[in-house]
């Protein structure tokens, strides 16, 4: 019993005199009761084993134990008492707790967490996505998963779950050891004990560890022999000896100071003098007796020497880890890191103190990234992690569930040896290196950073995976930037990175000008996560969790996402609007590819009501953008297609009706100026498209060739589109052109009577027509065509303006009047009729009725032929041709009655009225200066000398009107002539009677006097003094008439040769059935003849006559309404009825060429005098060489010209 109580004493005299106190101990206890009993401990040093064999535990025998006694079926009754006591003394039975308090207890806490855990999750708000104020419309929304506070209520349900898990656990083993309380009782009993004599022999070990270290300190005396036997036998002593040992006196201030300084300078000349430190522990500092160590974020080490000798060794005084978290070490492994370390001083110095140090640094720091990533593994990262030491290398894997290739990373101790071709080391120095194989490629340069001063594997992983994440957003960025919807600027794209974070890495992608999607991803799953969260980017969203390669799926399916989310929002706006959507028309794949590229995806086709049925509008989505397209369907051939250069539809931020209603402008414009270039063949066009900013402003340029040169035109025509304000009416296509006239002649056309269509401004010369066309008709031909009727009238106007004599009336947009004579009698007027795409269509000759000009209307218009020269020249010479024969035309009219002798001044001498009872007088126009002048007799007693078949109304001779340009100087004359026979055209004879024949040629063509010329075989007079020359001739026929007639009626019998000479031969016909004369049988002669001008002599008796006659034919017209009649016997089968100044009760009878009215009031007609038989002051000899001319003029004339009749309708 002494023995145990020595035992027990010195036991706990041993663990109370080496620093083990009883709250070490019952913390040792605890630890052990917390491990279940079983005999766990977290040391460095090995559990002390037991032998079974001899049943000794670390040398030391129970003899209470049965060798033969089994730890498994160990009963608690089996233990020694002594054992049980002091176990039931430590653990009573009230400590104790029932299987079913546990029960309830587990079961209580599990339901007062999860009260708990649901207040704290409701406090969580998550927004919800139908605030989200840039959804889709008409698309459902899932949950976030991606939010921020999704993930923490996620994270908290977890925690809850592994808590309540790791209890579950615990009572499951509870409930397997009740059903064995006994053995499991001394099993813990037996367990307790042996770590209680294990914390006894560690104390002891620490003890004799410090006496080891103090024991060269002490001065121990002999040994006592004689007191220590006294103890052994006895037990116990009435007083120890005295040893006689000196007290140890206690330093001073001053010489603790002192000896510190004297370490310090010893310490200082050993650095100096020290050559093997290594590189790290370069940098040093002595304090207070010790030199330190530094190795960056690794340890401090503190050296000291024990004596002054040069050749002293150092020895450590203490060791500091400065690297967090520390590792957790108890003091008899401090004291063994010491011991290697001062045993690495003594062989190898500072240097292989240093490696020791070092290397225990970097494995326990390798080790701590171990249990950290083991951790992780218990955490967030469940099921996404695996953490695995291989030798020293700690391998992880993340992304553990991704479909596509496995990606690591390798955390190990690299020995620091150099490649072989650079200078090896002879010490290499070890560190903490990093590998990273992302799909099973090693990246060589990554930007990893290991923090070693603040252990933390979490944030190495945050790197490895910010890093993957950011690379992936970086391929995905660097693919869709090459595409071209983004490498043009039509669609953004905006990236996030961070390299330590990857919640922080995202990529913005702009779908449109409105619609976005924002990439991110699950730093735990590595999943792409698309937000915000709709149907299509959910499905897309599950496809890239199943891929292999996100990148390429996610491009190949974006491009469909982003074409269905741009077709939708596309589809919706046009229901809204006005455009008419064509769902019926379904193009194959293939073709569409065809005409729109490869890249395409989908299409739409759209159309307008006012368009033309071959054209639509298609919106195309692919790779390449969303383009509107113009697609043409010919009727009969390949459709063609043309691009819009409009903003791409992703371009728009909404897809109002202001932009499709500047869309439709925008194409019905183009439209139109490609139809009307297409329409300008043999004209070249340089065209350009509207542009998109005013949808409008595009044009072309129409150069016109020589064939259609415009005088008036400068440059070349520009033409544009303009929309209409409605979509009901009509654009208008707009010709710009610049003008070359005089100023006067611009303002004169300003004044016009222009059509609405045509706008000018004077000032800046400048000329606009704007032409009402439909979308997808071609106007330009009815811009060129205005445009040339505006040169013919500027043509003519400035013809007009230059000319003295000229003065224009009235300008239309189809019609210009020119006055050409504007004497005091009349107002003569030519207009030229502008229709369709000829430049003078039609010819008026004004007033209507009572113009002279009449008579060669029909020759008028063949002159207007564009062949004929440029427009005005052609006017300008039929007016001036008009003025030349205006007196003629004059003379000629007033002889068929048509007007009064007031306008004919020069025939005031004629009496018609008188006339009229015996001669009628046809007139035939052969050209415009060329007529035939018929005299026929109305006396039905009248008889031919030469055998002719005439009718009633006898045919008396056949003279021609021709011009001659010489005569009287250089003025140009008339020539009168018979017509010739012997030209084959001619069926009959120009002479009745030979009689007659004899009578002219005596009296008139070879007879000169002072206002005309003979000219043996014809007679010419001034162009305009032809009035005496007719009257002569008309009074020579009639009075030749009355002589013939009277002579036939005197006689009672007639003689055969006055019955032969007055007899009507039968000859041809010289009319055409209709009554028509035969105007081809006319000969155009032309004589050269230069004779001095002569003025006729008019008297004031004559002048009085002529206005007393004007008179009394007003009069007669008043009384009868229509005073002109043909005579009986020739009918005007081509009659037409022609109106003058919107008058219908004046009406003129006119038969081809020839007009025949009814002579006025006889007139007392006053006698003339004789002409002169020659001309004065003319020789034989120049008479006999004028007749030579004659003659052979007469051998050389032309043919005859044919004359057409023009029908005037």
């Amino acid at each position: 019993m002494a023995d145990c109580e020595v035992k027990e004493s010195g036991i706990e005299s041993f663990t109370n005199s080496h620093g083990a106190t009883d709250s070490d101990t019952q913390a040792r206890n605890q630890t052990s009761r917390a491990n279940g009993g079983l005999g766990t401990t977290t040391g460095t040093h090995p559990i002390m084993s037991m032998n079974k064999s001899d049943g000794a535990m670390n040398g030391i025998i129970n003899s209470h134990l049965d060798q033969s006694t089994s730890l498994a079926t160990l009963h608690i009754a089996q233990l020694p008492e002594e054992l049980l006591e002091s176990f039931k003394t430590t653990f009573p039975d009230d400590v104790y707790v029932s299987v079913s308090q546990l029960v309830e207890r587990a079961t209580r806490l599990c339901w007062t967490d999860l009260a708990r855990l649901l207040e704290k999750l409701r406090e969580i708000k998550i927004r919800d996505p139908k605030d989200i104020a840039d959804r889709i419309p008409g698309e459902v929304h899932t949950p976030n998963d991606s939010s921020k506070e999704n993930r923490e209520k996620k994270l908290r349900i977890w925690e809850y779950a592994e808590k309540h898990k790791r209890v579950l656990i615990k009572l499951l083993v509870i409930l397997q050891w009740s059903a064995k309380t006994e053995e499991n009782q001394a099993t813990i009993a037996l367990n307790w004990y042996l770590n209680e004599l294990r914390q006894c022999f560690h104390g002891a070990n620490k003890a004799l560890g410090e006496t080891l270290r103090f024991n060269h300190t002490w001065q121990d005396a002999a040994p006592d022999l004689h007191t220590a036997a006294e103890i052994l036998a006895a037990g116990k002593i009435a007083a120890l000896p005295d040893l006689g040992y000196v007290e140890e006196r206690k330093l001073t201030a001053k010489q603790m100071l002192s000896t510190m300084r004297r370490l310090d300078n010893v310490l200082s000349v050993r650095m100096i003098v020290e050559d093997n430190i290594p590189a790290p522990l370069s940098k040093w500092r002595i304090h207070d007796g010790r030199v330190i160590f530094t190795m960056p974020h690794e340890f401090e080490i503190s050296l000291s020497v024990m004596d002054e000798e040069p050749d002293a060794k150092f020895q450590t005084v203490d060791v500091t880890f400065i690297f967090w978290p520390k590792p957790t070490m108890s003091q008899f492994l401090l004291d063994d890191i010491l011991i290697t370390t001062n045993h690495q001083l003594a062989e190898r110095g500072i240097e292989g103190a240093f490696r020791f140090l070092h290397e225990l640094t970097l494995t326990q720091k390798l080790q701590e990234f171990y249990q950290q990533a083991v951790l992780l593994t218990q955490g967030v990262w469940s099921g996404h992690l695996e953490v695995e030491m291989i030798k020293r290398t700690l391998v992880v894997q993340y992304w553990t569930r991704r479909a596509s290739s496995k990606s690591w990373i390798e955390v190990s101790i690299n020995s620091g040896r150099l490649d072989l071709k650079e200078e090896p080391v002879e010490y290499p120095i070890p560190y903490i290196h990093l590998r990273w194989l992302r799909y099973g490629k090693l990246v060589p340069d990554h930007m990893i950073e290991i923090d070693l001063v603040h252990l933390s594997f979490e944030s190495i992983l945050n790197q490895v995976v910010a890093h993957h994440i950011d690379f992936l957003f970086d391929s995905i960025y660097d693919r869709l930037a090459a595409t071209k919807l983004f490498q043009n600027g039509d669609l953004e794209l905006e990236q996030t990175s961070s390299l330590t974070d990857g919640l922080e890495c995202s990529l913005s992608i702009e779908l449109s000008k409105k619609e976005h999607v924002r990439l991110t991803c699950d730093c735990v799953a590595g999943a792409v996560v698309i937000s915000p969260a709709t149907d299509r980017t959910s499905r897309l969203q599950a496809e890239l969790a199943r891929s292999k390669n996100a990148v390429e799926d996610l491009l190949a399916r974006f491009q469909t996402l982003r074409c269905s989310i741009v077709h939708n929002s596309l589809s919706q706006a046009m229901r809204a609007s006005s455009w008419q959507n064509l769902p019926g028309m379904h193009i194959p794949y293939n073709e569409l590819r065809e005409l729109f590229g490869p890249s395409i995806i989908r299409a739409n086709f759209f159309k307008r009501t006012t368009w033309a049925e071959n054209w639509i509008l298609v919106a195309s989505f692919g790779t390449y953008g969303d383009l509107w397209w113009l697609v043409h369907y010919p009727i009969n051939g390949q459709r063609t297609v043309q691009a819009l250069e409009y903003n791409p539809i992703h371009l728009q931020k909404s897809l109002s009706s202001g932009y499709l209603e500047k869309l439709a402008e925008y194409a019905s414009r183009t439209i139109t100026m490609q139809t009307n270039q297409h329409s300008a063949l043999g004209l070249a066009v340089m065209s350009s498209l509207p542009s998109a900013e005013t949808a409008g402003a595009g044009s072309m340029k129409v150069h016109l060739d020589d064939q259609e040169d415009l005088c008036a035109i400068q440059g070349d025509i520009v033409v544009s589109s303009s929309s209409s304000k409605r979509a009901s009416q009509k654009p208008h296509l707009i010709a710009y052109a610049r003008l070359r006239a005089p100023d006067e002649v611009l303002k004169q056309l300003v004044e016009a009577e222009l059509d609405s269509s045509t706008i000018i401004d004077a000032d800046k010369r400048l000329l606009q027509l704007r032409i009402p066309c439909a979308v997808g008709e071609a106007r330009l031909g009815t811009v060129l065509t205005k445009l040339r009727h505006i040169d013919d009238l500027i043509s003519c106007m400035t013809l007009v303006y230059y000319s003295k004599a000229l003065t224009t009336q009235r300008v239309t947009m189809h019609e210009i009047v020119i006055d050409y004579s504007t004497d005091l009698t009349s107002k003569l007027s030519l207009a030229l009729v502008f229709e369709g795409t000829s430049d003078v269509s039609r010819v008026r000759l004004l007033p209507q009725g009572s113009n002279p000009h009449a008579l060669i209307l029909e020759h008028i218009q063949p002159l207007m032929s564009p062949t004929q020269g440029t427009l005005s020249e052609r006017v300008n010479k039929l007016l001036a041709t008009l003025r030349m024969n205006l007196a003629l035309a004059r003379c000629l009219q007033y002889l068929q009655g048509l007007v009064c002798v007031a306008e004919v001044p020069s025939m005031s001498t004629l009496n018609l009225a008188e006339s009229r009872k015996w001669l009628r007088m046809h007139i035939l126009a052969r050209d415009i200066q060329r007529f035939g002048v018929h005299f026929f007799t109305t006396n039905a007693a009248f008889k031919h000398d030469i055998d002719t078949q005439e009718t009633p109304q006898k045919m008396l001779v056949r003279l021609e009107i021709e011009p001659n340009l010489g005569g009287f100087g250089s003025k140009l004359g008339w020539i009168v002539r018979p017509a010739i026979e012997e030209f084959k055209n001619y069926t009959r004879p120009s002479y009745a009677s030979h009689a007659l024949e004899e009578r002219l040629k005596q009296r008139l063509l070879s007879a000169n006097d002072t206002r005309w010329l003979s000219m043996d075989q014809a007679v010419k007079c001034l162009i305009d003094q032809p009035g005496p020359l007719l009257v002569a001739l008309h009074d020579i026929i009639l009075e030749w008439v009355k002589e013939a007639v009277e002579e036939q009626s005197r006689a009672t019998e007639p003689q055969p040769n006055e019955d032969a000479m007055l007899r009507d031969p039968a000859g041809p016909q010289t009319s055409h059935p209709n009554g028509q004369p035969n105007l081809a049988s006319v000969q155009n002669m032309q004589n050269t003849q230069n004779y001095p001008p002569q003025q006729p002599a008019v008297d004031t008796m004559q002048l009085k006559q002529a206005q007393a006659m004007r008179a009394r034919q007003q009069q007669m017209q008043r009384q009868n309404g229509h005073p002109q009649s043909f005579p009986q016997g020739r009918p005007m089968n081509s009659a037409m009825n022609v109106q003058q100044n919107g008058n219908p009760n004046m009406n003129i009878n006119m038969n081809g060429t020839s007009r025949v009215m009814t002579a006025p009031p006889q007139q007392v007609r006053q006698p003339q005098p004789n002409p002169q038989q020659r001309r004065a002051g003319m020789n034989p000899a120049a008479q006999q060489q004028q007749q030579a001319r004659n003659n052979q003029n007469r051998n050389q004339r032309p043919p005859p010209h044919p004359n057409d009749v023009i029908n005037l309708d």
